[in-house]
């Protein structure tokens, strides 16, 4: 990759919440470990098409028609569960989020990187 693919560009939407140790084994409740995204703008931003990811190489894209208002949350939870309008779910068998620390990366539709956070490291 070229430096260009690696520089962050700054978006609108900003990572909220990210709870990467949930109560208990985190196998048994991959629903309540998530990340929560925001739209810290002043109009809607159409996140269709955009991925997460972390760093494993584990990756999720947003369906079509996903839109945040101004203000508007939406949660990726790494677990099972019926997707909503704020509520996304990865649908996989382990966790995703490592408890001592990873990084979130998230990339829009044309593949420029907007956000790239790393906690507890």
């Amino acid at each position: 990759m070229n430096d260009e693919s690696n520089k962050v560009h700054h978006s609108d939407l900003v990572v909220d919440e990210i709870r990467e140790n949930p109560s208990g084994r985190d196998e048994r409740h991959l629903e309540q470990e998530y990340v929560t995204f925001k739209n810290d703008g002043t109009s809607a931003l159409d996140i269709s098409g955009w991925s997460v990811e972390d760093e494993g190489g584990n990756t999720f894209q947003f369906p079509e028609d996903t839109i945040l208002d101004e203000g508007d949350r939406v949660t990726l939870h790494s677990g099972d569960g019926t997707n909503t309008d704020s509520d996304f779910y990865w649908r996989s068998d382990r966790p995703l989020w490592r408890n001592v620390g990873d990084t979130v990366v998230v990339r829009d539709a044309d593949g420029v990187l907007r956000i790239r956070e790393s906690y507890n490291e």
